[in-house]
């Protein structure tokens, strides 16, 4: 249920799970693991606006079983100093009690509680921005209704950029640039990560718009340090009004975190956006990536196609089909443990979907999916969902 009434708005959400799995988050990354019991949920949300000055508000969530819970309660605000300054805040706390399963499976302690917090302050004016942020997140700081992907971290961060803006009948209608600085601790004080990125743009006649950045890591991996170059260019444009096109490509020295090496990474994306007609839209993205380690052998290639078609029979009623292919060739002999050379998946969704009124919505949708590694000869599927939602709004 989610509504709005004059200066406040509310959302809750109820839900018994009967598959459910959580995120274990540490300062070097995240597993993932299952309670492997059904679970209650509940997740409320409270905001109040304070005019013309800012946001207050609440939010919580509780997952629990008969010997386990995970509660997390959160205040979270903005404040206006006037057009351009703004600060945003974030307090939180977390609860959990993990049950007799998790401990032995996970090796996690009986009880895990801790709090985070996160605070940012930007200036935005039409011709340059500045920012400066601050997060904090504790070790056993953990929100299994949502996604803490990272714990156990501190980390500071400043940049800013300026724009210089040309007539909208030349070539070339602004360019600018941007750049920023963060460092990342570990809340025992060792060092974590420190960056810093910088990227110059430029926009032009028919939303066009070139990119190039540079990014340079220096990361704490299981107790290694890595420096990691990270250069970029991305560039877009609009040749007609029904069709758009886009292309990124990257090439940098960035960890393996496999293999616990650096490697030579050079990735790809491609994308075209073509509104057919009044009725037909086609979305068709591609992304290429490939890892050679330093002796120079590949660790693999990567290819993922994405193809959208929606078909709009009104403003209220429109037909989507998604497919999606992945194909990852793995070098079985670079790798430190056993990997399938042949990675396949797929997946398609055909979903229907009527609009009454803004909030009051009807689906209908089938997806399946399918994989194929070393063992087998072709791509076997081996899920079939059939699915509906209805939500409906009413004035309170």
């Amino acid at each position: 249920m989610t509504g709005k009434t004059g200066d406040h708005s509310y959302a809750l959400m109820l839900a018994d799970d009967d598959n459910s799995n959580i995120l274990l988050p540490t300062n070097q990354g995240s597993g993932f693991a299952s309670l492997n019991e059904k679970t209650n949920a509940a997740a409320g949300r409270y905001q109040y606006d304070l005019g013309q000055q800012g946001t207050i508000g609440i939010s919580s969530t509780h997952r629990e079983s008969d010997d386990y819970h995970n509660t997390v309660l959160s205040v979270d605000g903005s404040y206006w100093f006037n057009q351009s300054d703004t600060l945003l805040y974030q307090i939180s706390s977390a609860d959990t009690r993990n049950s007799e399963f998790l401990i032995q499976n996970y090796n996690l302690s009986e009880t895990q509680s801790d709090e985070a917090y996160a605070l940012e302050l930007t200036r935005d004016k039409r011709d340059y921005k500045l920012f400066a942020s601050y997060e904090n997140i504790g070790q056993d700081y953990r929100t299994d209704l949502g996604y803490q992907a990272k714990v156990d971290y501190e980390k500071v961060g400043f940049g800013g950029g300026q724009t210089w803006y040309r007539d909208e009948s030349d070539l070339l209608t602004s360019w600018s640039y941007e750049a920023d600085w963060d460092k990342t601790w570990a809340q025992n004080g060792d060092l974590l990560e420190e960056e810093y990125e910088g990227f110059l743009s430029f926009k032009g006649q028919k939303q066009s718009i070139f990119e190039i950045g540079l990014v340079h890591r220096y990361e704490n991996y299981n107790d290694n340090f890595y420096n990691q170059n990270i250069g970029y260019i991305y560039t877009g444009f609009k040749p007609t009004k029904d069709l758009k096109l886009s292309l990124y490509v990257e090439y940098a020295s960035r960890i393996d975190y496999a293999n616990e090496q650096l490697g030579d990474v050079f990735d790809t994306q491609t994308q075209m956006v073509w509104d057919i007609n009044d009725h037909w839209q086609l979305d068709v993205k591609h992304n290429y990536s490939q890892l050679d380690n330093p002796q120079g052998q590949r660790v693999f290639t990567a290819n993922l196609v994405d193809l959208r078609l929606h078909y709009k029979f009104s403003m209220r009623s429109i037909l989507k089909l998604i497919l999606q292919f992945e194909d990852i060739d793995r070098d079985e002999n670079v790798y430190f443990y056993q990997v399938s050379q042949i990675n396949k998946d797929y997946g398609s969704q055909l979903v229907y979907s009527y609009k009454i009124n803004a909030q009051t919505l009807f689906y209908l949708g089938y997806s399946d999916r399918g994989y194929q590694d070393d063992s087998l000869k072709n791509i076997e599927r081996d899920q079939r969902t059939l699915f509906t939602k209805v939500s409906y709004a009413w004035q309170l």
